[in-house]
């Protein structure tokens, strides 16, 4: 019977912390990395919408989605609204196959929909804290490997750790289309 407490409190644990702490901590690393920015860029945090945070300047607005991935893992974009994520494996074995794939079902919504304003719109994607791999497919077997130049769809994707520096390319305005 003990057992079956240890469990239940483990299991408690568990959810408190992947709906309380880590996207308490999530939100706060992400408005401290968009504070170093208030030079360039005004940034704001929205509650009850498709998306997380604004971050525009005079040109451009983004609307920023932060996605929650494991850092061992491979995300892969099958089509404008369809993602995967792959994870698992030992991460120093680089010819590894991942163990777990699931979609990335979160995003679909804000993939599916469009965002008109006086601005240059972008929405961007943020794989918190990374990924060994953005890829997508250019047709039924081939892949490509997202870089920051890329707007796969129409939109842009970067990890957490990369995000300054791929900003700097977004905002070059390197192939960039309103949505």
């Amino acid at each position: 019977m003990t057992f079956l407490y240890i469990v239940i409190i483990l299991f408690l644990l568990y959810l408190s912390y992947t709906f309380l702490i880590l996207p308490y901590l999530v939100n706060k690393k992400m408005l401290d990395l968009f504070k170093t920015l208030t030079n360039k860029y005004h940034y704001k945090q929205i509650k009850k919408a498709l998306y997380h945070y604004t971050l525009e300047n005079q040109e451009i607005k983004y609307l920023i989605n932060v996605c929650i991935i494991p850092s061992n893992s491979t995300v892969t974009i099958n089509s404008k609204d369809t993602w995967s994520l792959t994870w698992g494996g030992n991460p120093k074995n680089k010819g590894r196959a991942y163990h777990k794939q699931r979609y990335l079902t979160e995003l679909t919504p804000f993939l599916q929909k469009d965002y008109a304003n006086e601005k240059k719109v972008i929405k961007l994607i943020i794989l918190y804290p990374h990924t060994e791999n953005i890829l997508r497919y250019l047709n039924e077997s081939e892949l490509d490997i997202v870089k920051a130049k890329d707007s796969p769809y129409g939109y842009k994707v970067t990890t957490y750790k990369n995000f300054l520096s791929d900003l700097e390319v977004f905002s070059g305005g390197q192939n960039e289309k309103n949505i």
